[in-house]
């Protein structure tokens, strides 16, 4: 090849190379992107629309062959029978959105048995043989033959981003959750591993039950399509109690098993706080300052079963209470009673888009205030009761139930139930004086040494003081000057603390006015970790330790569960608790299960939880890109490596290439003179 094309070439492919080599990161993000898409596609949802178009789909296993019509038959009652989802859906969103079904006309076939996709394998669910692919394969078997007999995906693009939204598949075997065994499929919303593409429509999730499933299993999973979070502890390893979430209140914890006398499905409605995650407007808020200090408003709520409107009260940011009329009428026809529904949401708490949010009761999402005071979501010892509903005469707020927000402060109203009837509640909604302080942050964990630290906004300028009193017979004095904005107070204690927790309570004053009455959990601990990000390597088949170093704050041990969430979720199998100590370094046991190759990463969050704490780690993981950590594989351990080695290889080819095409060949004068034709003379 002549120098002046391959000599910058060359140089172009060495220059290249060199950047790669050393900014892999670079080459490998692309990579990985292009591999696993972006996070925030995994848990794609789009909220209700006006027009709801489904499509489903209907399937049946080679060991359990198909009666076409029936089969068909069964699936179009679910939906549109008296009491199915479809009916379920269109009284939820209050007459505001149509719900339309386009059902496949062929049962599909799938290629192996129902336990081999419906198998579950060392804890995870529906995993399935590695021929079939669990769960996710059955939904790729069903969308491909959908797509092959020529559905329109486009119909089921709700907002035109070439996104298919509504993706319902019906199966003819059993179900797990509803007392089918172990090699039965679980009903589920799911994303698919790999995403497809049919006629430039991206297919990324699907709602996944049974033909034997109830409407309530069904209708709860295709909620998750809209934006819907599960409601009781999803996670089986956090909580350590009983906790029951919501329970039989909201169809997306125990309320989808409703069923009437006849042992029929009857689901309840979801909560108000559901139905505005799912973009349903059925609620109005109550605004403090509009309606001033001092005064009193009443308000009006009919039921939700009748496209009644519920209301939410800002308790601090991202805190809210919620008052909804619930009556054992229409679609809530079989709760546990009737009367006001009062419930907390947090959305501070957990990963709605992750659908990780009500794991713990001691630091829930969504909570209901349980009127009888006796905690029996809490403790397990109930999934929801009549007396857990407020009725005629009941007052919360500041006065009658106590109601305080996240930080402890007690609100400055109170509602009252002045009359409640079949139709309507009427409440009185009643404000005293309204406090020009309020605290916006308070960490109620101390380390040995370490001072009270409180966050307090003020609206105008505050001499802010305070004699607090702790159940173990201390006093705490605040003493600050708060300007307008956020002010940083600490406090001081007359004496060491006697115990390892308990409660602070007392009067905020600014000068001689009183402004809150608070109550502040405290508690001592041993440690924090402020590790928050590993990035790592592992093996792709075979199972691996992976050590996470760790930064702590104090000196002392402390134990925390642990929580895998994401992709990581699906390779971790480390105990659920552990205690750590300044210096410990955090193990988790790695099993690929078959679900990683060579230079796929895996991402997701370790997060450790101790009572209100919480802390979360970024975990991103890719698995060896060639087998083996060799001396070799240090050098060239990431895609970004080898693509920099083939680029010099190339150049180095492109260097060989070169020839010169000057060169003059000396000849012999015997070789001249043997070569000189006989016609030519001299």
């Amino acid at each position: 090849m002549r120098v002046w094309i391959a000599l910058p070439i060359a140089m172009i492919l060495f220059i290249t190379s060199w950047f790669v080599y050393f900014n892999p990161d670079f080459v490998d993000d692309v990579i990985e992107n292009s591999t696993n898409g972006d996070d925030s596609d995994e848990s794609y949802t789009l909220n209700v629309q006006s027009n709801e178009n489904w499509l489903v789909l209907v399937i049946d296993f080679q060991d359990k062959r198909s009666n076409t019509g029936n089969d068909l038959e069964t699936a179009e009652t679910l939906i549109h029978g008296e009491n199915g989802v479809s009916n379920y859906l269109t009284e939820m969103a209050a007459g505001k959105s149509t719900f339309n079904f386009e059902f496949h006309t062929d049962v599909l076939n799938a290629e192996f048995a129902v336990a081999d996709y419906g198998v579950d394998v060392d804890g995870v669910r529906d995993a399935g043989t590695e021929s079939s692919g669990g769960a996710n394969g059955l939904a790729i078997e069903a969308i491909t033959q959908a797509s092959n007999n020529g559905v329109n995906w486009g119909n089921f693009d709700l907002n035109s981003d070439k996104i298919v939204d509504r993706l319902l598949i019906l199966h003819t075997g059993g179900v797990q959750e509803d007392g089918g065994n172990s090699n039965e499929l679980w009903s589920h919303f799911g994303h698919l591993e790999n995403e497809l593409t049919f006629n430039g429509s991206l297919i990324k999730t699907y709602a996944m039950a049974g033909l034997k499933s109830n409407v309530g299993t069904i209708a709860h999973e295709m909620l998750h399509s809209f934006g819907a979070a599960d409601l009781y502890a999803v996670h089986d390893e956090l909580p350590q109690d009983n906790w029951k979430g919501v329970g039989d209140f909201d169809i997306m914890a125990s309320g989808n098993w409703a069923e009437n006398s006849l042992g029929e499905s009857r689901p309840v409605l979801p909560m108000a706080a559901t139905m505005n995650l799912m973009g349903i407007d059925r609620y109005e808020e109550i605004l403090l300052d509009e309606i001033g200090s001092n005064n009193e408003v009443k308000y009006e709520l009919k039921p939700m079963s009748d496209s009644g409107t519920a209301y939410r009260v800002e308790l601090s940011d991202n805190e809210f209470l919620w008052l909804e009329y619930r009556q054992q009428s229409g679609l809530d026809s079989e709760l546990p009673g009737s009367g006001l529904l009062v419930s907390i949401e947090d959305k501070d708490v957990g990963n709605i888009s992750l659908n990780n949010v009500n794991r713990d009761s001691e630091n829930p999402y969504l909570k209901i205030v349980e009127a009888d005071g006796n905690s029996g979501l809490i403790t397990g010892s109930n999934s929801g009761e009549s007396s857990d509903l407020f009725v005629n005469g009941s007052k919360l707020g500041n006065e009658g139930f106590e109601i305080r927000e996240r930080y402890g402060e007690l609100v400055s109203w109170s509602v009252e139930i002045e009359n409640m009837t079949d139709e309507r509640i009427i409440l009185n909604f009643k404000t005293g004086e309204l406090p020009i302080i309020s605290v916006v942050a308070y960490n109620s964990e101390f380390l040995d040494g370490e001072p009270f630290h409180i966050d307090i906004e003020a609206q105008e300028n505050c001499n802010l003081n305070a004699e607090l009193f702790s159940d173990d017979s201390r006093i705490l004095r605040l003493d600050s000057e708060l300007k307008i904005g956020e002010n940083e107070v600490y406090g001081v204690w007359d004496n060491p603390r006697n115990s390892d927790s308990g409660q602070i309570f007392g009067i905020l004053k600014c000068g001689e006015t009183t402004q809150l009455n608070v109550k502040f959990n405290w508690k001592s601990i041993g440690n924090r970790i402020d590790t928050d990000f590993y990035e790592g390597t592992i093996h792709y088949e075979e199972v691996s330790e992976l050590v996470i170093p760790l930064e702590f704050e104090g000196n002392l041990s402390r134990t925390y569960q642990l929580e895998f969430v994401g992709p990581l979720e699906r390779i971790a199998t480390s105990p659920n608790k552990v205690t750590l100590s300044p210096g410990d370094e955090l193990i988790i046991t790695i099993d690929p299960q078959g679900l990683l190759s060579p230079g796929m990463y895996a991402r997701g969050h370790i997060v450790l939880h101790d009572g209100l704490y919480e802390h979360g780690i970024e975990v991103v993981l890719q698995s060896e890109f060639i087998e083996g950590q060799s001396f070799f594989s240090k050098y060239v351990g990431s895609p970004g490596q080898l693509i920099a080695i083939s680029l010099a290889l190339g150049g180095l080819w492109f260097l060989l290439s070169i020839t010169n095409t000057n060169k003059t060949e000396i000849k012999s004068e015997e070789e001249l003179e043997e070569n000189v034709p006989v016609d030519i003379y001299y």
